[in-house]
């Protein structure tokens, strides 16, 4: 029996030991657990960051880009208005072109020309602006030449007549002059 107990004893003792260590190791064990939670919690943390300030560049980035849309459509959503009334400032430019003496003539020759003055003042208030380039230098972003004709007391590529009016709309080519060019 002695023998027993000896061996019981001995048994108990390797387990009583473990158990001593057990809470202390447990414990260590348990802290690099946490540590390591805390250091994935940390990565989870910045790379929620990272997104959240990358999601607040994208909400800048769209403002912007609607600002800048809205501007340009403000600016230019007259376009193809004015597109379809330039035929009828044509119009207007070829008929007080037109001689006469009479006098009804010359009243009817005032009142287009006050029209045009009309026209003319509420399409510079929205931004548009006459391209007559007579005299200048060709220039093939603003103007069209037409025809080229010899002229020799004019210098090369210098426009000697405007056949049509061109137009700028807030520094936007509407419709280029057509010109003609010498050559």
């Amino acid at each position: 029996m002695s023998k027993t107990k000896t061996d019981k004893s001995a048994e108990n003792k390797p387990k009583e030991e473990n158990q001593k260590k057990e809470p202390g190791f447990r414990f260590q064990e348990q802290l690099e657990d946490l540590q390591v939670q805390v250091k994935q919690a940390e990565e989870k943390a910045e790379d929620n960051w990272q997104k959240a300030l990358r999601a607040l560049a994208e909400v800048e980035n769209i403002k912007r880009r609607s600002q800048k849309e809205l501007s340009q459509a403000h600016q230019f959503g007259l376009e193809s208005f004015i597109k379809n009334l330039l035929p009828a400032l044509d119009s207007i430019e070829k008929a007080l072109e037109v001689e006469g003496e009479s006098e009804a003539f010359t009243a009817m020759h005032k009142g287009v020309e006050l029209t045009q003055k009309l026209l003319h003042d509420a399409m510079h208030k929205v931004g548009l602006v006459a391209v007559n380039p007579k005299d200048e230098a060709f220039n093939p972003e603003l103007h069209e030449a037409m025809t080229m004709v010899e002229s020799p007391d004019v210098e090369s590529h210098t426009i000697i007549d405007v056949i049509q009016t061109g137009y700028l709309l807030n520094e936007r080519l509407v419709r280029p002059a057509r010109v003609v060019v010498a050559k």
